[in-house]
């Protein structure tokens, strides 16, 4: 009971405890067995968020303890990125990838599973030609330099997607790093979301997001036009899937 911080609590009937004490009794007498895997179904779902970030950081400490596998339906996909150390995605009821979290992110199976963890911005393009491992691709951002996920022939069409957060906007100030490629685009808005700002642009017709850390007053200031910089590694190559409309 006190591993759990439900010492307090030993002499209360089940119908006198909160909902979070309650998942707290019942993963410490799930652990008293000494298990050697903990299936948890959704087990942390409908808890406010702080009673939520202390009991995951309670199930982190007894796995990390020496304690048992944990296999975990996670009804919060960046929440499975933070606390596993693989990570499983269905959709519709199959099995789509099983990855460590860096390549779930990084590297997703398909558009499916980036957008379960992403806004990622989608435009859809043509093989142009090979360069090494990566591949040339007319897509309406302009010709870019992208890195395959799938194995795609010439002049094939494809799906090209890019996460928000993988996005700068250019200084023409500074020098550019040769790597990273332009993209002409429109600004259209700005939001703040807590520590992070987000500024929608459009480029080649196509929504096109960037997301970075919040700079204060001091980087409020944005209109007009702006060139957007992308490397080539993080822009990622899907072939088409059936069913799957990359403008949705």
């Amino acid at each position: 009971l006190a591993r759990f911080d439900l010492a307090d609590l030993a002499e209360r009937r089940p119908a006198e405890i909160d909902s979070a004490s309650a998942v707290r009794v019942a993963l410490a007498r799930a652990i008293a067995v000494d298990p050697a895997v903990l299936l948890l179904d959704l087990v942390l779902a409908g808890l406010a968020d702080p009673p939520r970030r202390r009991l995951r950081a309670l199930l982190e400490a007894i796995r990390r303890d020496g304690g048992p596998t944990v296999v975990e339906r996670c009804d919060r996909p960046t929440e499975a990125l933070a606390a596993a150390d693989r990570v499983a995605v269905f959709a519709a009821d199959r099995l789509i990838q099983i990855d460590t979290p860096d390549r779930v992110w990084s590297a997703p199976a398909s558009l499916a599973v980036a957008r379960l963890f992403s806004d990622v911005a989608v435009a859809p393009g043509r093989v142009i030609d090979r360069i090494d491992r990566r591949l040339r691709v007319a897509t309406p951002w302009g010709p870019l330099l992208a890195t395959p996920i799938d194995d795609v022939a010439g002049g094939a069409e494809v799906t090209v997607m890019l996460h928000p957060e993988r996005l700068e906007v250019a200084d023409p100030a500074s020098p550019r790093d040769p790597d990273l490629q332009p993209i002409e685009a429109e600004f259209v808005a700005r939001r703040l979301e807590g520590p992070t700002v987000r500024l929608d642009f459009r480029a080649g017709g196509l929504p096109l997001r960037l997301r970075r850390p919040d700079r204060g007053l001091r980087g409020l200031a944005f209109a007009g036009r702006a060139t957007l910089l992308a490397h080539p590694d993080d822009l990622l190559v899907h072939a088409p899937r059936p069913g799957e409309d990359p403008r949705r």
